[in-house]
């Protein structure tokens, strides 16, 4: 299962595009590429509190990836911030998309969207073990509609419905 990681860098997007290949191979570029061009990476201008489709020094991104995938892409990105000095934090947000407590505000007028991704995550790989860790962890009155259906092995509601 691929997990879900929130990353906050320096926007480095005004940056001359023609310097990435006097930082990187053609081989990372490619994969950078490969990673970023997919579904799996949504990326905003974030200026600390919400994002936006173009304001922000920073950028805030969503990506899907195994950890292999995760370690090629921290590579990658770690050299093009040695170059601008530029900065990234990383956090595994996988639980709190599968217990459905991650806040999806911040994601401003996006924020219809990444409820829709977030559910089709959740509908494809939740178990009845992982929403068993939801109640130890944050007890039954925790559960949502959606967990209590799927424990019935009902299936899920769309957030829209």
């Amino acid at each position: 299962m691929k997990k879900i990681y929130k990353i906050i860098t320096f926007d480095s997007q005004g940056e001359d595009p023609d310097n990435i290949n006097e930082i990187l191979t053609q081989f990372e570029i490619e994969k950078l590429e490969e990673i970023t061009n997919d579904k799996n990476y949504i990326f905003f201008h974030y200026n600390g509190e919400i994002c936006h489709w173009r304001e922000g020094e920073l950028m805030y991104s969503i990506i899907f990836v195994d950890e292999k995938e995760l370690e090629e892409f921290k590579k990658i990105l770690t050299k093009i911030e040695e170059f601008y000095g530029g900065y990234s934090i990383y956090e595994n947000i996988t639980e709190e998309v599968l217990f459905d407590t991650f806040d999806c505000k911040i994601f401003g007028y996006a924020e219809d969207h990444l409820v829709c991704i977030f559910h089709d995550y959740r509908k494809n790989n939740l178990t009845k073990d992982i929403l068993l860790d939801k109640i130890l962890k944050y007890g039954k009155d925790s559960l949502t509609e959606n967990d209590i259906l799927f424990l019935d092995d009902k299936e899920m509601i769309f957030p829209f419905l």
